[in-house]
């Protein structure tokens, strides 16, 4: 349960949702047609042989050089499309965020003025977003998730949740959602779970009544960490059937690729809002098949996966926050510059 007192427990509220939901260091898988997209909220994002960075927005090289940083733009990376770079000006996540911009050649476009966005997606030449919570009149939690064109035009409320950990496949976004009603001052936590509903608003249909984190579609398969079962690694099928528990570990920071799954052991407690790793001798780096058979510890880390790509794991450390990579074996790691 979770105590509302006007706008001031807003980002307390934001946190726990994000905590209870979904968090940072969502990652993005490619734009191809037809392939998943995950919510992002940074740091990196990958375009040809270029990683984005979130932050004071730059670029570097895949090998590690010609870094550049573009224009005077800070704020958090949602895609890169046609040498446009997408991205929400500000920390996504936080209350002051000052909405989402393109930028390409210096040339900067704002494309909405929304101020609190959880979370973003580039798909199909539309955005999807995730307002956070904000409380409206008669103890209704605003929120929701919308859709623009990617000119920022034509916006359109897909669902009037509160939404985390937006996965989109095909015709279908999944996520991690609850009533966006109160009662009283109080947010119920009734109605949570995993929901789909079509990209233009209709069949909107509950698929899984436990709470998720980290959600990942791939495939025909969900995989998410169950904050029900002390956030251990669970798939199910992306009807909702066929539910499967894949570990005993408290997992964050999912990433699916091929027949892998990469995740970190929690660094938390789980009963703070602190965003401090309070036992740095978890957050270790695991791989495990996607049936759970196969079980591999890559580093020992305190650490925030961030990305599997071109055969390298991306991954801050806690210890001095940079960004790392290592080889699919934890092997070779090395300091992203």
């Amino acid at each position: 349960m979770i105590v509302l007192k006007k706008v001031f427990l807003i980002m307390c509220v934001s946190v726990l949702l994000l905590i209870s939901f979904g968090c940072s260091y969502n990652k993005s898988t490619s734009n191809m047609a037809g392939e998943a997209k995950e919510s992002i909220s940074g740091p990196i994002v990958q375009n040809g042989n270029w990683l984005y960075e979130s932050g004071k927005l730059s670029k570097i090289n895949t090998n590690g050089t010609n870094k550049s940083y573009i224009g005077h733009a800070y704020g958090s990376i949602i895609d890169v499309v046609d040498n446009w770079i997408y991205y929400v000006d500000g920390t996504m996540g936080q209350i002051g965020s000052n909405g989402i911009y393109k930028i390409k050649d210096n040339r900067v476009i704002k494309l909405t003025s929304d101020d609190y966005i959880l979370e973003a997606v580039f798909y199909k030449g539309s955005i999807y977003y995730a307002l956070g919570s904000e409380m409206g009149e008669n103890n209704i939690v605003k929120g929701g998730l919308y859709k623009i064109d990617s000119n920022g035009k034509n916006k359109v409320q897909i669902s009037d949740q509160l939404v985390s950990n937006i996965n989109i496949s095909g015709n279908w976004i999944y996520y991690s959602g609850v009533s966006s009603v109160t009662k009283g001052n109080i947010i119920s936590g009734e109605n949570s779970g995993i929901f789909k509903i079509n990209t233009d608003g209709t069949h909107k249909t509950k698929i899984y009544n436990k709470t998720a984190k980290f959600l990942k579609v791939s495939g025909d398969n969900i995989y998410f960490s169950n904050s029900d079962d002390e956030c251990k690694l669970y798939k199910i099928n992306t009807d909702g059937t066929n539910e499967k528990k894949l570990n005993d570990d408290n997992s964050w920071d999912i990433v699916v690729s091929g027949n892998w799954i990469y995740y970190a052991d929690n660094p938390y407690d789980g009963h703070t809002l602190m965003r401090l790793p309070l036992d740095q001798t978890r957050g270790d780096i695991y791989k495990i098949t996607i049936d759970g058979n196969e079980r591999t510890k890559l580093n020992s880390e305190a650490s925030r996966l961030t990305e599997v790509l071109d055969g390298w794991i991306y991954y801050s450390s806690w210890s001095d926050r940079e960004l790392y990579k290592m080889k699919l074996d934890g092997s070779s790691k090395l300091l992203v510059k």
